[in-house]
This record gives C-alpha cells, sequence and structure tokens, in this order.
C-alpha cells in the first residue's frame, strides 16, 4: 500500500483502489477504476493520481470519495515499478515505454519526452533545478522546462542522490563520483572496493554508500 495522509494506506483490489484507516482498517474511501493501474500512486494531500494502462492519470478526491471526470491524457504506457516523483506542485511519471512526462498538479499536462535508451527506466530523482532518469546504466538529465541538461551513456550503476547543485552515484568502474548537476561534469571522485549496489546517502556531512560485496562505505566529501 501508499501512504497517502497519517493513519492511511491507498491500494489497488482489482478495479477498485481503496483507502484504509491503518489503526482499525476501515475502509476511509473507495474508488472504482476504469482501468488497471500501471504505476504506483502519487499522493499529495487529499488527492491520489493513479495512472492507468491507457496512459491516462486519474485524480481521486479522498475526502468527497469521488473521481475527477477529467484524467490527465498521457503517451504513457506499459506497467511500471518505478514511482512518480513529487517536487512541489509538479510532478514526473515514467512507464514501461521509457516515456517521461511532467505534470503541473494545477493545469495538467506539461510536457512529455521519449527517453532515447533502450533498457527500461530504473529510477527518477527531480529537484526544482532537474530530472534525472537511470534507464540501464544511462543518466539522462532534463530542466525543468524539458530542455536535455546532459547524458551520461553507460556509466551510471546506482540511482543517483540529489544534494543542493550536485548528484552523488556509483559508476559502472567502481567509482563513487559528485557530479554537477546541471553539466554532468564530474568534480570528485572515489575509486571503492567494488560497485555500489543503491542509491547513497548522507549522514550528517558523510556520504554513506553499499557495495555489491556487502559492504558500507563512509566518506568525507571534503577528503575527496
Amino acid at each position: 500500500g501508499t501512504q497517502v495522509a497519517a493513519g492511511l494506506l491507498a491500494f489497488a483490489d482489482g478495479n477498485r483502489l481503496k483507502v484504509l484507516s491503518i489503526r482499525n482498517f476501515e475502509t476511509a474511501a473507495e474508488f472504482e477504476l476504469p482501468e488497471q493501474l500501471a504505476a504506483p500512486l502519487a499522493v499529495v494531500p487529499g488527492v491520489l493520481y493513479a495512472l492507468d494502462t491507457t496512459g491516462a492519470i486519474r485524480i481521486f478526491d479522498i475526502a468527497s470519495g469521488t473521481m475527477r471526470d477529467q484524467p490527465i491524457v498521457t503517451s504513457l504506457r506499459g506497467d511500471t515499478d518505478v514511482s512518480p516523483v513529487l517536487v512541489g506542485r509538479r510532478a514526473y511519471f515514467v512507464s514501461a515505454n521509457n516515456v517521461l512526462t511532467a505534470v503541473n498538479l494545477d493545469s495538467g499536462l506539461a510536457w512529455e519526452r521519449a527517453v532515447p535508451v533502450n533498457s527500461p527506466v530504473r529510477d527518477v530523482v527531480a529537484t526544482q533545478a532537474g530530472v534525472y532518469v537511470l534507464a540501464g546504466s544511462t543518466l539522462c538529465a532534463y530542466a525543468p522546462d524539458n530542455r536535455e541538461l546532459f547524458t551520461l551513456s553507460e556509466r551510471i550503476a546506482a540511482p543517483p542522490l540529489t544534494v543542493p547543485g550536485r548528484l552523488i552515484a556509483g559508476t559502472t568502474d567502481g567509482e563513487l563520483v559528485i557530479l554537477n548537476a546541471g553539466t554532468g561534469e564530474t568534480l570528485k571522485r572515489l575509486s571503492l572496493v567494488s560497485r555500489m549496489s543503491a542509491r547513497p546517502t548522507v549522514l550528517g556531512r558523510v556520504i554513506v554508500a553499499g557495495t555489491e560485496d556487502g559492504q558500507l562505505v563512509f566518506v568525507d566529501p571534503e577528503n575527496l
């Protein structure tokens, strides 16, 4: 299930979308789905955004228990496990056909573009300055206005972490790199014992990275 508010979970049950209370498991809201869901839900306070198999993003109001009449029609097709990403009042969706769709929650579809990589999209992260799509081992970066920022082909092994103005990622040749988030330029690098296995995290001033051989690496970026 997806947490939609304090004490509430939403999940699809066949052709119905249910919102349950965690405390007593009673149904707080229930919606009929015109089509099966194709991706995890996007959630803002009181509202669910649900991508279905036809490419329509259905909008559900939890308090009233109603689905809005007009969905957001997109070119997204196919099932994906990649969750939509919310940045302010903007949401980014991807699909199995490697389309990236930007939606303004107040006004609808902003733009769409094909991600020009044959491998399926594995991960999406976004900030106010950009959206970063990892497909296979290629990282594609786009500005919020749909400009292409950069592409790092066949280079990124693990999903990147965003910090102000920077991306922290693991490369296919076993390095931890700090990148300029606007250009993709490598600012700092460190060779690891093996490739990173997952998105790094930051603990205080230290970068923490897990590797494929089961080690945790702690890195002070000031010493790189």
